[in-house]
């Protein structure tokens, strides 16, 4: 991406963090903001996180926790046995 681009991108960052309160599981979070931003899961007992641009097609992640990267329309799905601390940052 060149400079250029990068500095048109729109930008949040100046918001505060956000807890998000999950209502089950799984927990289907989307980036609907117009930047993007950063989700963290820590804590609880999750079983899978997956990644979706469309919030059909899913790819599983890997991981049980972490900091994830996610556009504006991008969806993050969390299965859990017991609820983990969700927070998202803005960019």
């Amino acid at each position: 991406m060149s400079m250029r681009a990068a500095a048109q991108r729109p930008s949040n960052a100046s918001q505060p963090t956000s807890p998000v309160v999950l209502s089950g599981s799984p927990f289907t979070y989307q980036n609907n903001t117009n930047a993007d931003v950063d989700v963290t899961v820590q804590g609880g007992s999750v079983t899978t996180i997956s990644y979706s641009r469309d919030g059909t097609n899913w790819t599983i992640v890997g991981l049980l926790a972490g900091m994830f990267r996610l556009s504006p329309s991008d969806y993050l799905r969390i299965a859990y046995l017991t609820t983990p601390t969700v927070t998202v940052i803005p960019r």
